[in-house]
């Protein structure tokens, strides 16, 4: 499955065995609510998801989600003192692997606070987290400079519009974001009624396709799902997105972007290359995961593998669909990048001798968002 998984985490409950039974079942990103818990609970929490990853090999996405609506009013009428613990804990939370900020638009003068910490971690992905009508207008034509990608609050945004209208917007919006290479993660009341019931709803069902046929990278489990047996919620998921993704025909079209860019250029010719039985998958090579999310908008066949020596990158690459982040020491050698990505894919997808593999990446070595040599490597043992 391409599509990323995230899942909700009620602290200071954390279970490290659940974690790692969700990690290890293809839950790539932790989502927690900053503002619900203490700074003893999210130290426990980094150091709980650090450890797990460590024994799995692998960087998981940490998620800060930002409440919308009362929770995020009520902080108006917090004191000084409680804002300013609130800021600490969003600033700590960076600096101990949190990766992605999903921002509501606006709500509170603590959100340019919020901004502000993360703009000074320079690889966090800042999402637009939408939950009403007007949120649309005030992000601009073009918000993609101004943020990293989308957070679509589903359930909020439908209470400000007519609902006929929700399929419609939720399409333009996950379009919007996709066409420039802005990773979108989709949030809505995912598989709710396996609270009422073993097997879900019909409904939910159609909900979680429809978010993957409109193109969304990842799927944000319900809280009332991940309460209810998160091993089975996401085993779930997983089957529907996989399902979905089959059916589904990427409609990306080149000619909707403004600016085509050497970058533009050398992401579609590796596509291009990818629909070549021979070719196994992509490797990008990426500073800043640039690379990766322009190959992944695509929606390719073939696995992509972003090499990269910063973790904050590798996770926040958890939410870009179809990409695996594959962390090298900090200061290799751009041939120790592509070494590691042929190892890594020599066992995961038992490459065979003369299996191709398509490599992209930038001259000079290192400089972020410069992406303009690509490479066709033919696997040999």
């Amino acid at each position: 499955m391409n599509t990323k998984i995230v899942l909700p985490v009620q602290l200071p409950m954390t279970n490290e065995s659940n974690l790692s039974e969700a990690l290890h079942a293809g839950v790539t990103v932790l989502s927690i609510n900053p503002f619900q818990s203490n700074q003893s609970a999210l130290n426990t929490f980094y150091e709980i998801v650090t450890r797990i990853g460590k024994e799995a090999g692998i960087v998981p996405g940490i998620l800060f989600d930002i409440p919308v609506g009362a929770e995020l009013n009520a902080i108006n009428l917090m004191s000084e003192v409680s804002k300013k613990e609130i800021l600490t804990r969003v600033e700590t939370g960076f600096e101990h692997g949190v990766s992605i900020l999903a921002l509501p638009i606006s709500g509170s003068p603590i959100l340019t606070d919020i901004r502000n910490s993360a703009v000074s971690h320079p690889n966090v992905l800042i999402l637009a987290k939408i939950a009403a009508k007007t949120d649309m207008t005030k992000i601009g034509v073009t918000p993609y400079d101004d943020y990293d990608g989308l957070f679509l609050d589903r359930d909020h945004l439908a209470k400000s519009m007519p609902i006929e209208d929700m399929p419609g917007v939720e399409q333009t919006l996950i379009s919007q974001f996709v066409t420039f290479g802005k990773p979108v993660v989709t949030s809505g009341q995912m598989l709710s009624s396996l609270m009422l019931s073993a097997a879900p709803v019909s409904g939910d069902v159609t909900d979680v396709a429809f978010a993957v046929m409109s193109g969304t990278d990842a799927l944000f489990l319900s809280d009332a799902a991940a309460r209810s047996g998160s091993l089975q919620a996401v085993n779930l998921l997983k089957r529907i997105a996989s399902r979905a993704e089959v059916a589904h025909t990427s409609t990306f079209l080149q000619d909707r972007i403004n600016d085509f860019s050497i970058t533009d250029a050398t992401a579609a010719e590796a596509i291009s290359m990818a629909r070549q039985k021979r070719v196994k998958a992509i490797v990008t090579i990426t500073s800043a995961g640039y690379t990766a999310r322009q190959i992944s908008r695509y929606k390719p066949k073939v696995p992509v593998i972003a090499v990269t020596d910063n973790t904050t990158v590798a996770g926040a690459l958890q939410i870009s669909w179809g990409v695996t982040p594959l962390m090298v020491a900090r200061g290799s050698s751009r041939e120790t990048f592509i070494e590691s990505a042929i190892g890594f894919l020599k066992t995961s997808i038992h490459m065979r001798p003369g299996d191709v593999v398509v490599i992209v990446s930038g001259i000079p070595f290192g400089k972020a968002k410069h992406v303009n040599n690509l490479i066709v490597q033919e696997y040999q043992e």
